[in-house]
């Protein structure tokens, strides 16, 4: 009887032991803070919205963390932790990727394209595009000229040809084909 009472005593004073544990490693979450995290990403939704409808005119940080009801510093630590990437990083992929749709589709000069996507100048556009692609605007716009005519195990024979320093394979291609359907 008496060790029948040392093992409930022990039990207790497990699960009591347990319950701090547990309650420092998984917190609990008030209505009241699940209702903040749900305000802020739909603030952070409502500043990629308007960071696409406005990329040609450049959106400024602090414009964005008015928008967003946030002192700069919050957002954009807020808008990291969200997405992954600074506020810098998606205004530039936004850019990256409406340029290449042109460079696609239209046919515009790539000073034009530069400055349609809210790039200083073309040389700021050549630079990013070739950081970006490990070429310039001029060639990404050849390549994908030849990609939409051939099939896609001769653009990945085309793209080894011409030794990228980032290797391409299948999967690869699809991403690229969902990054560049964003708009």
């Amino acid at each position: 009887k008496q060790s029948h009472m040392q093992a409930n005593r022990l039990m207790t004073l497990v699960g009591s032991l347990l319950q701090v544990l547990v309650k420092d490693v998984v917190p609990t979450v008030t209505p009241r803070e699940a209702q903040s995290v749900v305000t802020r990403n739909a603030a952070f939704e409502r500043v990629m919205e308007y960071t696409k409808k406005n990329i040609a005119t450049g959106v400024s940080l602090e414009e964005v963390s008015r928008l967003a009801g946030m002192s700069r510093s919050s957002f954009a630590a807020g808008f990291r932790n969200v997405t992954g990437k600074t506020f810098h990083d998606y205004q530039n992929q936004l850019r990256m990727q409406l340029a290449t749709n042109m460079l696609l589709k239209a046919p515009s000069s790539i000073a034009q394209i530069a400055k349609e996507c809210g790039y200083y100048d073309s040389s700021h556009f050549r630079l990013k595009c070739t950081q970006m692609f490990g070429i310039p605007p001029h060639e990404l716009r050849l390549l994908l000229s030849e990609y939409t005519r051939i099939s896609n195990e001769r653009f990945l024979q085309t793209m080894a040809k011409m030794r990228w320093t980032k290797t391409f394979d299948e999967e690869a291609l699809q991403r690229h084909h969902q990054a560049m359907s964003f708009y």
